[in-house]
């Protein structure tokens, strides 16, 4: 199916192209999907090691059992319960 994937500020285009899935579209993409608009998407048990997400939107997006291992991110800016965070594979670095 042919995905897009949108900066959430300007609207433009990040990434697209045919793909399984929006999940396969953000792995094969990880490496630059700063301020990406990945609001309300499936990403569990996505594999976003070392993933640039900073300023991505994440807000109500399935992040469980995604593994974010060294991923470049600002988790200080997303609203996120306990339980949810209990659910993910995050290792915070420096």
């Amino acid at each position: 199916m042919k995905i897009q994937i949108k900066n959430r500020f300007t609207d433009a285009v990040i990434v697209e192209g045919k793909f399984k899935d929006l999940k396969e579209a953000v792995e094969k993409n990880k490496a630059d999907l700063s301020n990406a608009d990945l609001s309300n998407a499936d990403l569990s048990n996505a594999d976003l090691q070392n993933a640039n997400l900073w300023n991505a939107d994440l807000s109500n997006a399935n992040l469980r059992n995604a593994n974010l291992r060294n991923a470049f991110t600002n988790f200080n800016r997303i609203k996120i319960t306990k339980k949810q965070l209990q659910q993910l594979n995050i290792e915070l670095s420096d």
